[in-house]
């Protein structure tokens, strides 16, 4: 007998975890939450969701690696993607359609693979952060010791 597989919305939960994390107006702390993306059992790459809420807003920042982990306690910039910088529509926006987006990057560079599982990969972490710049198409982040 085959076992039955539990399907959580990962959006939906990483959403949750950030509503549940990160105050609005809190400039001293981010959530990054490290994502593995398997492919037919196989692992393909990682990707990474960086969540800033200094203001009313909130930034969401990602990218895509096959190195891990990444280092967050470096006092060097970490570049990070700008999906969305947002109150409301970073659910959408910055969570979802960077999610759908990762998904159809996969099955362009790997149209063979069948089965994508994406789970997280280590435990989401807040993290202190020295200083957060945002661009149009980036977010520069510097870690707090």
């Amino acid at each position: 007998m085959e076992a039955e597989m539990l399907k959580i919305d990962l959006g939906h939960t990483i959403i949750e975890m950030v509503e549940l994390t990160l105050e609005r107006g809190d400039r001293e702390h981010a959530l990054v939450v490290p994502i593995q993306i398997d492919g037919d059992g196989r692992r393909i790459c990682f990707a990474y969701f960086f969540f800033w809420r200094g203001s009313s807003y909130t930034t969401v920042g990602s990218k895509m690696t096959n190195e891990l982990p990444l280092n967050f306690l470096s006092t060097e910039p970490n570049e990070w993607k700008l999906e969305s910088h947002h109150d409301s529509c970073w659910r959408s926006d910055g969570v979802n359609s960077t999610l759908s987006g990762i998904s159809s990057t996969i099955r362009k560079l790997t149209p063979k693979i069948v089965d994508i599982e994406v789970r997280f990969y280590q435990s989401p972490r807040k993290v202190k952060v020295e200083s957060v710049t945002r661009t149009d198409h980036s977010v520069q982040v510097v870690y707090k010791n």
